[in-house]
């Protein structure tokens, strides 16, 4: 979502600066792509076995002088400020339930709430009555390619998944549902986009089938192309927000059969564009993909649906542009950024300005052995 804010903010945004967090022992954090012409890229080291006053002030610094604002996506932005001033307003963008409990944790250092789901916006109105006015909803747009599905009038319907492949996604579902359709003699071909943890489990559990396509590209077009090689999207997922993947795959007409989860696909997966079926019903995604199969004119129905709900409403063209200037109005307006007010103790005891980092630094790594040692002395 970031990436398209920044790579299609229009002519009038303010300077852009992405800074990406490589943090100790978590890869996935790591974002290595160019996001757009002008933009400064910077990548910040951060190891929590450090003295955290240390860290965070490393990290206050790598910002640009000057006012400005700060996106806040996750935690770490958000301890930062409690303990530094950084001269900048903040913005909290809430995706999910996970972004709601940041904001509610942190609500005295955000200056703003971005929701892109009428529904988070919902709650967070309800749980922060107090801060109604710094609340606002605004749909988030992605590219909108221009490519299109090509129709299947007969065929094989062409089912995709899109997403990390992690249990918390559904994955291990899609194995019940190929079997649902195979023993009501519904054929099907799969394609599967994504890289996780339980990646290779799927591929394991899906061996007793017909072979399925296993996809990891890293570029948007890959993807995109791939996504308009299919028919339906199955996603099973047992936890989102407003999943980008959601968009990407109506954006070139591939219909949702998707998890009724509150939030974004409420708001978009209706009875003009796809099902909504209940969480972890495997009867109940195959009877959606036995309606399409048997129904191939509703197919293209929902299809073209789907493509024009995508290009109407969330086209980062259009969209990208309303948060820059939302961030711009929060920049100017005459307050100074609430964590000016604040200042709190972040970390543990062993994170004080007043102690050297190599001290708490060697005290953790002192700490992590002896526990090491106590479970291999247990085993």
């Amino acid at each position: 979502m970031i990436s398209n804010l920044v790579r299609y903010r229009g002519d009038q945004a303010m300077p852009q600066e992405v800074i990406f967090l490589d943090i100790k022992n978590n890869p996935s954090t790591l974002y290595t792509q160019t996001l757009a012409e002008g933009v400064t890229q910077k990548i910040f080291h951060f190891d929590k076995d450090h003295n955290w006053y240390v860290s965070f002030k490393k990290m206050k610094d790598a910002l640009a002088p000057g006012r400005g604002v700060i996106i806040s996506n996750d935690l770490h932005d958000l301890i930062m400020v409690q303990a530094f001033n950084t001269g900048k307003k903040i913005i909290q963008i809430v995706h999910d339930g996970y972004n709601v409990q940041l904001s509610l944790k942190f609500e005295e250092v955000i200056d703003k709430f971005i929701a892109h789901s009428r529904f988070f916006y919902d709650v967070l109105s309800q749980l922060l009555p107090h801060r109604r006015e710094d609340i606002v909803h605004i749909p988030y747009g992605i590219p909108v390619s221009g490519k299109k599905r090509k129709p299947n009038p007969d065929g094989p319907l062409r089912l995709l998944f899109l997403g990390r492949m992690r249990d918390t996604k559904g994955i291990f579902d899609l194995p019940l549902i190929q079997q649902t359709l195979l023993n009501r003699n519904i054929p099907a071909e799969w394609t599967f986009i994504g890289s996780g943890a339980d990646r290779e489990k799927l591929i394991r559990q899906w061996s007793s089938f017909s072979p399925a396509r296993f996809e990891a590209p890293t570029r948007f077009e890959e993807v995109i192309e791939l996504c308009a090689g299919s028919d339906i999207f199955v996603f099973p997922t047992q936890f989102e927000g407003f999943p980008v993947s959601l968009l990407e795959t109506m954006s070139v007409g591939v219909v949702p059969v998707v998890s009724d989860l509150p939030g974004g696909i409420r708001e978009i997966v209706t009875e003009e564009t796809g099902f909504r079926c209940a969480l972890k019903d495997t009867n109940a995604f195959a009877n959606a993909i036995e309606t399409l199969h048997n129904n191939r004119a509703l197919l293209e129905t929902y299809s073209n649906n789907c493509m024009q709900v995508v290009d109407k409403h969330f086209n980062a063209v259009c969209q990208s542009p309303k948060y820059q200037d939302f961030f711009k109005a929060c920049m100017e307006e005459e307050k100074i950024p609430r964590h000016e007010l604040v200042n709190k103790k972040i970390g543990s005891r062993l994170d004080q300005p007043w102690i050297p980092d190599f001290v708490t630094t060697n005290l953790r790594k002192l700490y992590a052995a002896a526990v090491s040692k106590r479970v291999d002395d247990s085993v």
